[in-house]
């Protein structure tokens, strides 16, 4: 099958989910790694139609990229997904659709979705892919089945987060190291595309170099926060609702300049 591809704890839930004649009419697919929760999604879906080993084209499969310089997908392309879906089956006695990073649906595009999934088009199969499953509609959640990736080398949090501090204190220690373990990667991957520039040049594009450097401790820091939602959410030992809470909060803070030292503490001791 071409489940078989994908790593063995990934694969494994994955059969069992299609040899169980219970498949909802949606799957959410969540992975830290948006790429594997893509690639396991259209794997899973030609298996679903029944599609022969090594074909990796279906004309009963849809893909939904995101578009545009923002990234995102539009009312149009999931309307035109709706049409396509209520149409016959050119292959056999089923169709698919997936749509890969399903957090970046605009506003109207998740309400069309929405209103698509109360009446979902007979023999279908819509499949979301996200790392960021909290950034969806509640509503489109609840009507879904989460299917959730679990491999190994992708829940493993950085060792400064093993284990996830508890008090205050530790949580902000931990924050710093964190810190300044990304700007020693900003660092280091100047130096790789030689982007390091000298002091003249720097006094000449300062503001230009400290943006980067800026928007490179964000990207990390909030990939650390999403990641140790995963880790915690995985463990069951908090309520979802209060976690997604605090998470975006965290996120949100880190986007109006704050530092890994201050949002965890939030994030784990509130």
């Amino acid at each position: 099958m071409h489940i078989d591809s994908l790593e063995r704890s990934i694969a494994q839930p994955l059969h069992v989910l299609l040899n169980s004649s219970r498949v909802a009419h949606l799957l959410i697919f969540v992975s830290a790694d948006s790429s594997v929760a893509s690639k396991a999604a259209k794997l899973f879906a030609l298996d679903y139609l029944g599609a022969s080993q090594g074909v990796d084209i279906h004309p009963d499969v849809q893909e939904l990229r995101t578009k545009g310089k923002a990234g995102l997908h539009t009312v149009d392309a999931i309307r035109q997904m709706s049409g396509q879906l209520q149409q016959a089956p050119f292959a056999g006695g089923r169709k698919a659709a997936l749509i890969e990073n399903a957090e970046r649906m605009q506003p109207a595009a998740a309400n069309t979705l929405l209103k698509i999934l109360e009446e979902p088009p007979e023999r279908s199969l819509i499949v979301l892919s996200t790392s960021q499953p909290y950034k969806l509609l509640d509503t489109i959640l609840s009507r879904g089945q989460l299917v959730r990736l679990r491999a190994q080398r992708l829940l493993k949090l950085d060792p400064l987060l093993d284990p996830i501090p508890t008090s205050y204190e530790s949580a902000v220690e931990v924050g710093d190291a964190l810190h300044k373990q990304i700007l020693e990667m900003f660092s280091q991957e100047c130096e790789r595309e030689d982007r390091e520039p000298s002091a003249a040049q720097k006094r000449a594009s300062e503001q230009e170099f400290e943006g980067a450097q800026m928007l490179f401790v964000q990207e990390r820091s909030k990939e650390i926060l999403e990641q140790l939602y995963l880790s915690i959410r995985e463990e069951g030992s908090q309520d979802p609702a209060c976690l997604v809470q605090r998470l975006l909060q965290a996120l949100d803070g880190v986007e109006r300049g704050a530092t890994l030292s201050a949002m965890l503490p939030y994030m784990l001791c509130s």
